[in-house]
């Protein structure tokens, strides 16, 4: 059995993670990457002699006792991040939530931000607050559900010997979703209230107030309680010490492998990469795509939003400005800013844009003096961008970056004034160059919450899954679990492995 061969699709975090247990189990384990660069969502591109992330730049889990953390300590990866007391401003037209670590300043900041209704929504937030903390020791147990396997358990069953009565009281809150605790906190009508939790669902579930599920949406609220953190060497540091780590172990990964082909013939998979053919025992789909029989493609069924994102360099007087704000905190700092509803960017929801600040870097990722990168963002419904013909699609992208950058001069009004140089993608672009026009998963809602979480394994008994399609989804947090989970699943035919990777 360790000498089994496993080929896992795709080397974003999950892909990796979940290579790294297998390879340290003694899997034979190679990685096929579509990419030149590994890494994802959060990895990195070059163009123009500079270096862009490709989608994550704040990091959570990484407190000391954090998921994320007990994953990278479990495979021998060591990081350095600093913890981010304030890392967030939410901007809605008439007033800005900064987001606080600390519980006392952030309860202080939402009775100041709120206080036309403060009592009720420090009433909220301290409940939803209760539900995040037993999710997370749930989360933290590596229980799996729906459970099919003992090894799905992980130490569930001791978490409940230690705290029954507190995982007892998270059974109503099951099927409820935040617009419930809205109601039962009579802030259903607190309008600003509820555009302000939109703006961080929209991003951390797919979807807003009404239809997020409460269990994972409260720990997505809550989560800045727990800790963001800027990794050293960014997302990008954080994929070459995986990438180090997963070699070292003798895994084999493989870029620019791009999957053209796969069968399942005579108990094993046949997977073509252009002109080259691999064999293996077992598959790792950690691409978000999925297999229908002959290739991996993405199912038109798949519920999600696309993204619209611009990169922008900007330079002199705005520079300095976003200097002294970068170099003050000692990391990134990012935007969420709410359109007004006359100037609502997105038909369907309150989503808003999200820009995220940090120093520019040349194509070997050294700082570049004077420059500052801002990733700017928006979700939208993919399919608004298919089949678009090439004059009304360069229209539309044209229209819809006047827009963002609109909203991006709410925060600094001489944006253009000192823009050096953008470019933009659609979910076409995204499509073009990763298979996929969606992204972060599927929405977190009730309904997806019961019926959605089939854990890593397929209907295939030699397929299993990893990434951002395996619930919950949204999040380089959920990616790295789902990691975990695809490794154990595979190991789980072995009950020796299977309880080792538990302890």
């Amino acid at each position: 059995m360790g000498g089994e061969r496993i080929g896992v699709l795709g080397a974003g975090i999950g892909g990796l993670i979940a290579a790294i247990y297998l390879a340290q189990a003694g899997y034979q384990v190679t990685i096929l990457e579509k990419a030149a660069y590994a890494g994802g969502s959060a990895g990195h591109y070059t163009r123009g002699g500079r270096t862009y992330p490709t989608g994550a730049t704040m990091a959570y889990g990484l407190e000391s006792n954090g998921i994320f953390r007990e994953l990278l300590d479990e495979i021998g990866v060591d990081i350095h991040a600093v913890a981010m007391e304030h890392a967030v401003d939410v901007v809605l037209p008439d007033r800005t939530v900064s987001l606080y670590q600390d519980r006392q300043l952030w309860e202080q900041e939402l009775a100041a931000v709120f206080h036309e209704r403060s009592d009720s929504v420090l009433r909220f937030w301290r409940e939803l607050s209760q539900v995040a903390e037993q999710v997370i020791a749930v989360t933290r147990s590596r229980v799996a559900f729906p459970l099919n396997r003992l090894y799905q358990l992980g130490s569930f069953p001791k978490l409940i010997l230690r705290k029954p009565i507190k995982l007892l009281r998270l059974a109503p809150y099951s099927l409820q979703t935040v617009e419930d605790l809205l109601r039962k906190h009579g802030l259903s009508d607190y309008t600003v209230f509820r555009s302000f939790l939109n703006a961080q669902l929209v991003d951390a579930a797919q979807t807003d107030c009404k239809h997020a599920a409460l269990l994972p949406s409260a720990l997505a609220l809550d989560i800045y309680r727990y800790g963001s953190f800027a990794i050293e060497g960014g997302f990008g540091g954080l994929v070459e010490k995986l990438e180090e780590r997963f070699i070292q172990l003798g895994g084999q990964l493989l870029h620019r492998k791009p999957v053209t082909e796969m069968r399942y013939e005579s108990k094993q998979w046949l997977i073509s990469s252009r002109t080259q053919e691999y064999v293996f025992d077992t598959i790792v789909n950690a691409t978000g795509l999925q297999w229908d029989g002959k290739a991996l493609v993405e199912a038109e069924t798949i519920e999600g939003w696309g993204a619209f994102r611009i990169d922008a360099i900007v330079s002199e007087e705005l520079t300095n400005q976003l200097h002294q704000t970068l170099t003050k905190l000692g990391h990134p700092f990012a935007w969420q800013i709410v359109p007004t509803q006359d100037q609502k960017l997105l038909p369907e929801s309150n989503g808003p844009v999200y820009v995220t600040a940090h120093p520019a870097a040349n194509d070997d990722n050294q700082e570049r003096a004077r420059e500052i990168l801002l990733t700017i963002s928006v979700h939208l419904p993919a399919r608004d961008w298919k089949g678009k013909e090439k004059a009304d699609y360069n229209l539309a992208k044209e229209s819809m970056i006047t827009a963002i950058v609109s909203e991006v001069e709410k925060v600094y009004p001489e944006f253009r004034q000192h823009l050096i140089h953008i470019q933009a993608g659609t979910p076409t672009t995204y499509k073009k160059y990763v298979g996929k026009s969606r992204v972060g998963g599927f929405p977190l809602t009730v309904r997806n919450a019961i019926r959605k979480p089939s854990g890593s394994k397929g209907a295939h008994p030699a397929l299993v899954f990893a990434g951002e399609q395996v619930f919950p989804g949204p999040g380089t947090l959920s990616a790295a679990l789902s990691g975990f989970y695809a490794a154990r699943a595979v190991m789980g035919r072995n009950p020796n492995k299977a309880r080792r990777i538990n302890r």
